[in-house]
Formats: structure tokens, C-alpha cells, sequence
């Protein structure tokens, strides 16, 4: 899925991911602030995501399994 599809998931809450990506990174919204999240073994770390224009262009989003 592109980046214009997968953003409207993203906004109503469901947690997106890119192919490429680690299986324990993905991005939420809260407080209209997109950030990365990457759970690690003993913590979980977010930020800020700041998108490059590969992101933003690529076709290979996806949702990310709620179970997951």
C-alpha cells in the first residue's frame, strides 16, 4: 500500500509498518503526532518520526497484526 492509502488507517488508530522495517517497528498516532515505536526486549522506545521522501513514495506499507 502507499503512503496517501495507508494514512487514513493511521488516523482512525491502527498501528502501520513498512516491509523493509523490523517486525517490532512500527507507527501510531496520538495527539496528531505520528511517532516510531520500536519495542526492544526489556523497553519499548517511541519518537518522533520525521518521514524521508523514499517513505513517504514507497508502495510497501502495510497494517500491523494487533496480536503481533
Amino acid at each position: 500500500m502507499t503512503f496517501d492509502k495507508i494514512l487514513p488507517l493511521l488516523l482512525k488508530g491502527e498501528e502501520v509498518s513498512r516491509a523493509g522495517w523490523s517486525e517490532t517497528m512500527k507507527l501510531f498516532i496520538d495527539e496528531n503526532t505520528i511517532y516510531q515505536q520500536e519495542m526492544m526486549a526489556t523497553y519499548t522506545a517511541s519518537r518522533f518520526w520525521i518521514p524521508s521522501q523514499y517513505d513517504l513514495m514507497s508502495d510497501d506499507w502495510k497494517v500491523v497484526d494487533a496480536c503481533q
